[in-house]
């Protein structure tokens, strides 16, 4: 998997260094970035979904953790 990624916003490019990643996220930034112009508020749309997604997902692991705990 390459260590770079080149997200498209509103026709400005930025490359940005993804050494530090797991593979399994770098696919997640391709998948959700790569080859797409996005627009500024597209770009914000999918951050706040993926803070939504990952707040859920921390609730429900707080949920099994409290259940697990009784």
């Amino acid at each position: 998997m390459d260590n770079k990624l080149i997200i498209k916003i509103e026709d400005k490019q930025f490359e940005l260094d993804l050494k530090n990643f797991a593979d399994s996220i770098k696919q997640d930034l391709v998948e959700t970035f790569g080859d797409k112009n996005l627009k500024t508020q597209e770009l914000l749309m999918l951050y706040l979904q993926k803070i939504q997604k990952e707040a859920l997902q921390n609730t429900q692991i707080q949920d099994i953790i409290a259940k697990i705990t009784l």
